[in-house]
């Protein structure tokens, strides 16, 4: 090879290393703007799931609530039957 056949392949590496460096850059900038994508979205699901437990605490209260509303509904009925003498069948 003569000299100018390794100063020719010389300048193409350095340029392909240079088109490479460009990519690295651009992929790293993209890759750190997906982590704090994943982050805002990791703290919104957080945020949701507090929020899903607090519902469902409040959901279940409320079934409590009715169910034991339909246990005295139901309690006063048999009271009431039982003074009268009517019979009950629970």
């Amino acid at each position: 090879m003569t000299k100018y056949e390794i100063k020719y392949m010389l300048e193409q590496m350095t340029s392909s290393v240079d088109r490479l460096t460009d990519a690295l850059g651009k992929q790293t900038y993209i890759i750190s703007d997906l982590w704090s994508e994943i982050g805002s979205k990791q703290e919104k699901i957080v945020s949701q799931s507090y929020e899903i437990k607090d519902l469902t605490n409040k959901l279940n209260s409320y079934r409590r609530k009715f169910y034991n509303d339909k246990v005295d509904e139901a309690k006063f009925e048999k009271s009431f039957k039982d003074f009268v003498g009517e019979s009950t069948d629970n």
